[in-house]
C-alpha cells in the first residue's frame, strides 16, 4: 500500500512540473472508479446497449493553459484504450457480433483521446457544457471528432463529465451485422456514452 501512494505521489508531481509543447500545466483531475461508457446501437427490430464490464479507470485528466492570447481552447491530455471485449451487451448474440463487427481479435482495442477543451473544467458553472476536440481510433483507423460533455458539480468536490458521440462504422470501413438472412440489420450508427467522475488533484 506504501509503495503505491509513493508511486502515485510520484506520478503526481512529474505532472504538475511536466510541459506538453512548452505549456504550463493548468489543472489535474483524477478519473474515478465508477465511471462508465455505453455503446447504444439500434436495429431495424430494436435498440441494444452494450456497456463497459471490469475496466480500470486509473487515469488522470491533465489540461495546459494555453499561451496562445488567440485562442479560447485549452490543450488537454486524455487517453482512453478500451478493450473491446469488456463491452457486455446483456446477450450473447449481440455481445459476439458486436467483438466481430469491431474485429477485436485483430484489434483489440478502442482508443478515444481528448485533445482540446473549450474552457478549463474548474471554470464551467453546473449545467453547463465544455466542448472537446477528439480522436477516436477503431480498427486501427483515427477520425478527428468532437464530443460536447455537459458538467454537473456533485458533493464531496467531484465533477462530473457527460457526453455522447454517434459513430458511422462505414466511417472505420466496418461493416455493420445482420442475422436471419438479412432480415435483422444492424444499423451504421452507434452511439458512445461517455460519463466521468473527476476529482481534482492539482489546483
Amino acid at each position: 500500500m506504501i509503495n503505491v501512494s509513493f508511486t502515485y505521489l510520484i506520478l503526481t508531481f512529474a505532472l504538475l512540473f511536466s510541459t506538453k509543447e512548452d505549456m504550463p500545466v493548468s489543472e489535474i483531475w483524477d478519473i474515478d472508479q465508477s465511471s462508465s461508457m455505453i455503446v447504444l446501437g439500434e436495429t431495424n427490430v430494436n435498440s441494444f446497449e452494450c456497456a463497459l464490464g471490469s475496466y480500470d479507470w486509473s487515469n488522470n485528466l491533465v489540461c495546459y493553459r494555453s499561451e496562445n492570447s488567440n485562442s479560447k481552447n485549452h490543450l488537454i491530455f486524455c487517453d482512453f484504450e478500451i478493450p473491446v471485449k469488456s463491452f457486455d451487451c446483456g446477450m450473447n448474440l449481440i455481445t459476439k457480433d458486436l467483438r466481430k463487427t469491431l474485429k477485436s481479435d485483430q484489434h483489440p482495442f478502442m482508443n478515444i483521446r481528448l485533445k482540446e477543451m473549450s474552457d478549463l473544467i474548474s471554470n464551467v458553472r453546473n449545467g453547463e457544457n465544455i466542448d472537446t476536440k477528439t480522436d477516436i481510433t477503431l480498427t486501427g483507423v483515427k477520425k478527428q471528432s468532437s464530443i460536447k460533455f455537459k458538467v454537473t458539480k456533485t458533493d464531496n468536490n467531484y465533477i462530473s463529465l457527460e457526453g455522447k458521440k454517434t459513430i458511422q462504422l462505414s466511417d472505420y470501413k466496418l461493416t455493420p451485422p445482420s442475422r436471419f438472412l438479412g432480415s435483422v440489420q444492424v444499423k451504421d450508427e452507434l452511439t458512445v456514452s461517455i460519463k466521468m467522475k473527476l476529482r481534482r488533484v492539482h489546483s
